[in-house]
């Protein structure tokens, strides 16, 4: 895998390796918790906004997500 898992797979292959199982209940929460981010602005979302902008300018290759991380990020500080 020179390249990597193919994207459409990557979720379930993180998932069976991390042992998690995402159910109903866990696409629930995190889609209440995306919703929590339009709501509310927080202090900490420019620095997390920020932090990715600084690590993602080291790799570009690497960061090509920086997007979907911080959608990740600001969700768990709900």
């Amino acid at each position: 895998m020179k390249k990597g898992a193919p994207r459409s797979l990557r979720a379930k292959l993180w998932a069976q390796v991390l042992g998690a199982e995402v159910g109903s209940t866990e696409e629930k929460y995190y889609k209440n918790l995306k919703s929590l981010v339009l709501q509310y602005d927080l202090m900490v979302d420019k620095l997390i906004i920020k932090d990715v902008q600084l690590t993602a300018s080291n790799d570009h290759q690497y960061f090509v997500f920086e997007d979907v991380l911080y959608q990740v990020m600001l969700c768990f500080t709900r």
